[in-house]
Formats: structure tokens, C-alpha cells, sequence
């Protein structure tokens, strides 16, 4: 796996725990690209919540989305192509995160 996706609940409960429990077994498992989406937070200026994104910076991960919900699933799938680098997200291999009953 080359490359891969990691979505980070963000709602009402951020849960940064996510960011250890999917970053850390991809950089194990030699992941070469890591991305993170989290949906973006009105009170923090329309980004993810600032522990996700403490724990994205120390573990590394530098490739993080303001993407919540289905949106965040359908651009890892998908890929987004944005007018450049910066506005754009490559598809990826494999998506993780928390999963629940949906």
C-alpha cells in the first residue's frame, strides 16, 4: 500500500485519538503518503480541530483536509483535482478511520 487516506471524526467530539491509533500502523506498515481529513470546525477558523492537528504535526503528517463526513471518503476514493498542487488531493490505495453503524 503506497498510499493512504485516514478519516479523523471531528463533530461534536474530536476524536485526536484516531489520529495515533491510523497514523502509527501505516507509518509501520511503510505507508509512503499519509493524509488526514477531518471535518473543519466554524470556531477554529474553518479547520480541524487544533489537537488533531498537534498530533498530525508531531507524527508527521503534513497532508491534512478540512473534509468531513462522505465528502472526506469520496475524495480519498475519488482523488480531487484542484487548479494546483495545493488544491488538490491524489485518490488513495486504502481508507481507515473509526468506522460506526453507517
Amino acid at each position: 500500500v503506497g498510499r493512504v487516506g485516514l478519516y479523523v471524526p471531528g463533530g461534536f467530539a474530536p476524536l485526536a485519538s484516531s489520529v495515533i491509533m491510523n497514523v502509527v500502523p501505516a507509518q509501520e506498515a511503510g505507508v509512503s503518503s499519509i493524509a488526514v481529513a477531518s471535518p473543519p470546525q466554524a470556531e477554529f477558523g474553518g479547520l480541524p480541530h487544533p489537537s488533531i492537528l498537534a498530533l498530525c504535526h508531531l507524527l508527521g503528517v503534513n497532508e491534512v483536509y478540512a473534509v468531513g463526513g462522505a465528502q472526506a471518503i469520496a475524495m480519498f476514493a475519488y482523488g480531487v483535482e484542484g487548479s494546483d498542487e495545493a488544491d488538490s488531493c491524489p485518490r488513495v490505495d486504502m481508507v481507515t478511520g473509526p468506522g460506526n453503524i453507517y
